[in-house]
């Protein structure tokens, strides 16, 4: 899965959610504060190259996604990262790593 940033347009979309495998933001300016203020929602930096994504916001943008077993393997996926500290003390965001693309 990955957050897809339109710096024009100052949007965040998801694509390819069906891959719980990976997560991460592509965009074409790697510039943490603007990344994070396009996917807004509580969205902060965490450094200069992560973003700390509000899983909320992840399970309201994924569109028909949002099956009872794609839910189920989110889920799992967010347990997993918890064990490599890429879940906030709160348990509220996701942390991803901005990826640089043209």
């Amino acid at each position: 899965m990955f957050i897809k940033i339109t710096a024009n347009a100052n949007e965040a979309t998801i694509h390819e959610a069906e891959t719980l495998t990976a997560f991460e933001i592509r965009a074409t300016d790697g510039n943490a504060s603007q990344t994070a203020a396009a996917i807004g929602n509580g969205a902060y930096v965490a450094d200069d190259q992560h973003i700390w994504v509000p899983i909320n916001w992840i399970l309201n943008n994924v569109g028909e996604q949002v099956t009872q077993e794609w839910k189920l393997k989110f889920l799992k996926m967010v347990d997993y990262a918890k064990t490599k500290d890429w879940v906030n003390e709160e348990e509220t965001h996701l942390q991803a790593h901005i990826e640089v693309v043209s």
